[in-house]
């Protein structure tokens, strides 16, 4: 898989996430590769912290699907990224895991009520499909429910405040634009309303007898 991969993607990545670790910022060069200085520039808008935890700028698979192309590749640039956010929550998992082990020393097995609570909390959630997601967030439900089902107590609740977070982005985005929708119609009743006034007066002074047949 990796000789499949964008060196200069792969390249990248590194160095952001590197720079990300020492707490500096990362300013690429100038690299040639389509789409590449664009997905740098977005990931370092959206932070490279949001990109372990899979917020990731779209550009990287655009960048990669153009290199599937160049080579001569069936794979596409989104099953690409899809692959490449569930690897980087089984990572981010796995860290998880282990500084809790760390920290801990001890094994806390969740009870059979909190577990099937959980589950149902999941198929509720299963069941609102990608209808309340924005396009980035489809890949969410990329897994099937009896594949999720099957994952651990963490990683059910993992997935379940990844979901609603992701709902949660989706019903601001429609406020905003409700918002915007009302000011607009509120401008355009103001705007007619003046206009039916403006006409009225003209119709008046033209023809004063008008008065008494309103």
């Amino acid at each position: 898989m990796q000789d499949k991969n964008n060196p200069q993607v792969a390249h990248a990545i590194i160095a952001g996430l590197t720079k990300w670790h020492q707490h500096s910022s990362y300013h690429s060069p100038n690299e040639n590769f389509p789409k590449l200085n664009t997905a740098i520039h977005q990931q370092n808008l959206l932070g490279w912290q949001h990109f372990l935890e899979g917020w990731v700028s779209t550009q990287w698979a655009d960048s990669q699907h153009i290199y599937f192309q160049w080579i001569g590749k069936q794979n596409t640039g989104r099953h690409w990224i899809v692959s490449l956010i569930a690897k980087l929550w089984q990572v981010a998992w796995d860290q998880w895991e282990h500084r809790n082990a760390t920290l801990h020393k001890l094994d806390l097995v969740p009870s059979i009520e909190a577990s099937e609570l959980l589950n149902e909390e999941v198929k509720i959630e299963y069941s609102f499909g990608i209808g309340l997601l924005l396009t980035k967030d489809h890949y969410v439900l990329g897994v099937s429910l009896s594949h999720l089902l099957a994952q651990s107590f963490e990683q059910r609740k993992l997935w379940l405040t990844r979901i609603q977070e992701a709902r949660a982005a989706r019903h601001r985005l429609n406020q905003s634009t409700l918002r915007h929708l009302r000011v607009l119609m509120q401008s355009w009743l103001s705007q007619s309303c003046r206009q039916k006034i403006k006409t009225n007066q003209i119709q008046w002074r033209d023809n004063p007898f008008l008065l008494f047949l309103t």
